[in-house]
C-alpha cells in the first residue's frame, strides 16, 4: 500500500486545474505519466474528479513519447519549447535527441492532447 502512495498535493492540484480549466497542463500529464501503475490504480482510479475525466487517460496514453521528452527538458529549454523562436534540435543532449527520435520513427503520433 505504501508504494503506490504519492503526495496528496499532486492529486490536489490536478483536481483544482481539471475543476478549473477541463484538462491537465503538460507539467501535470508528465507527473502522471512517471506514475507506476499502482499509483495511478491508487490516486486516479479511486479519485471521482481525475476518474470522471476520460481525457486524462487519453491525453497520457496518446502522448507518452512526447512527455517522457518533456521530462527530459530543463526550464530553460521548456520556456523555448513554448516560445516564438522554438527549442532548436542542436541544443538537445544525446538522451533528449533520442527520445524525440523515438517519438517520430517508432510509430508513435505527437499531439497535443484528448
Amino acid at each position: 500500500m505504501r508504494s503506490s502512495q504519492i503526495p496528496d498535493e499532486w492529486v490536489n492540484k490536478w483536481c483544482d486545474e481539471l475543476n478549473k480549466t477541463g484538462t491537465l497542463s503538460l507539467d501535470y500529464y508528465a507527473q502522471i505519466v512517471i506514475l507506476t501503475d499502482e499509483q495511478r490504480e491508487e490516486n486516479i482510479d479511486s479519485d471521482a474528479v481525475l476518474n470522471s475525466i476520460v481525457g486524462v487517460w487519453w491525453g497520457i496514453l496518446n502522448n507518452q513519447g512526447l512527455l517522457h521528452f518533456y521530462l527530459k527538458l530543463d526550464s530553460t529549454e521548456r520556456a523555448l519549447l513554448f516560445s516564438d523562436t522554438g527549442l532548436d534540435a542542436h541544443m538537445l543532449n544525446q538522451t533528449q535527441r533520442q527520445l524525440y527520435t523515438e517519438m517520430f520513427h517508432n510509430g508513435s503520433r505527437w499531439t497535443w492532447g484528448a
